[in-house]
């Protein structure tokens, strides 16, 4: 399934997270639009896996129980795990109301936390559905630790863990920026945007990357973490896009092969 594509929607662009529990649903429409088009143009030739992030859903939940009690109890599991099945849920009505064959697919179902940050996931009823067709939406998400306790389990490391399971020759992040710069461009207005990198030098420090969380604390690591978790996973051979998921037909520009603003990071 080596022409599968793996697709982050990140929680800045499906959600406005300067308000609890919002949902960008006119962003979401849009993407599903892109997606369906896609689809249909492509006549079942187009393998895909979906993850989202939490957003205003699950990181101000996540953060809350860190700093009320330190760890996630299983009070603080069982909360935030609802409220990113609610998200799922939109998401996944959104991409089916505008014609997208998606399915939900609770990440704590298929997967246990590692302590290491990484994950442990049986992928194997994920790939039937993307050979079948149907689009499985993953999350960000907590769940148990292998050992006990609970963690978050971020979308990007599903989303590298997905590449290698599909064997994915692309990667495409969503996030409320066009890519990766010198420095975060929400705050800075000389920031310069990267077109093209190999991942091993961003690790070396050759920029200061941007969040995709507007200069906010984001409990999964934000932007270099998503390089960070690829490298850690060994992924090969893929070639990974940052784009900006709030600009219209971005997504579809993307998933058709035409230029789009952004930057590509080689694996």
């Amino acid at each position: 399934m080596s022409n599968a594509t793996i697709i982050k929607l990140g929680g800045s662009v499906i959600t406005d997270k300067s308000k609890p529990f919002s949902i960008r649903r006119d962003v979401l429409a849009s993407i599903a639009a892109d997606l369906s088009t896609y689809l249909r143009e492509a006549s079942g030739d187009a393998y895909i896996a979906l993850v989202h992030g939490g957003g205003s859903f699950g990181h101000p939940l996540v953060r809350e129980c860190l700093e009320r009690e330190g760890v996630i109890s299983r009070e603080c599991f069982t909360r935030v795990a609802h409220y990113m099945t609610i998200l799922n849920t939109e998401v996944v009505r959104t991409l089916v109301l505008g014609g997208v064959p998606a399915v939900s697919t609770p990440t704590r179902a298929v997967c246990v936390a590692l302590k290491d940050d990484l994950a442990d996931c049986d992928l194997g009823v994920v790939k039937e559905l993307v050979h079948a067709g149907v689009i499985p939406v993953m999350f960000g998400d907590v769940a148990p630790v292998k050992g006990g306790g609970f963690k978050v389990i971020s979308g990007d490391v599903l989303v590298w863990l997905l590449a290698k399971e599909l064997r994915a020759n692309t990667v495409i992040f969503l996030t409320d920026v066009d890519g990766i710069f010198t420095a975060d461009p929400h705050l800075n207005l000389d920031a310069k945007l990267i077109p093209e990198v190999q991942a091993q030098e961003l690790v070396r420090g050759l920029a200061t990357l941007s969040t995709d969380t507007g200069g906010k604390a984001d409990v999964t690591g934000a932007m270099k973490f998503k390089i960070e978790a690829g490298l850690r996973l060994s992924v090969k051979g893929v070639k990974a896009l940052i784009i900006n998921g709030l600009e219209p037909h971005n997504l579809i520009n993307a998933l058709q092969g035409r230029k789009v603003r952004g930057t590509v990071v080689w694996f």
